[in-house]
């Protein structure tokens, strides 16, 4: 292929730009497949010719799916004061982080956060029957 546009072509180009029902690849066809799709492109984009279309439109992003935000509490704790009794869930992180700090349940966190990250242990007895 001959990367060089003939005064000639520029003009065929031209003409059949100036229709809007004329694709890319369609005006690449009339060149007799001689100039692919991407350089009708780029000669109508370097000759200045009008865009196809008026801007491209991106799809608003899908929520993403977080878990629920839990509150800080007034029990929320430095790491300095933090027990065995109280929860250890790290809360967001502001300027150092600080921990839940509500009274446990059955191990190191409080019963919101039990119910957020404690699954129960699979029970294989349960596929036998």
């Amino acid at each position: 292929m001959n990367a060089d546009w003939l005064p000639e072509e520029d003009e065929m180009l031209k003409a059949l730009w100036e229709h809007t029902a004329n694709s890319a690849a369609w005006i690449a066809a009339a060149f007799n497949d001689y100039r692919s799709r991407f350089a009708i492109i780029g000669r109508a984009h370097r000759l200045k010719l009008t865009p196809r279309r008026k801007g491209f439109k991106m799809k608003k992003p899908k929520p993403k799916v977080t878990q629920p935000r839990i509150r800080r509490t007034k029990a929320a704790c430095h790491i300095s004061e933090l027990t065995n009794a109280r929860c250890h869930d790290v809360l967001e992180p502001i300027n150092e982080f600080m921990y839940c700090g509500l009274p446990t349940v059955d191990g190191t966190w409080c019963k919101k956060h039990r119910a957020l990250y404690y699954q129960k242990p699979y029970d294989r007895r349960r596929d036998l029957k």
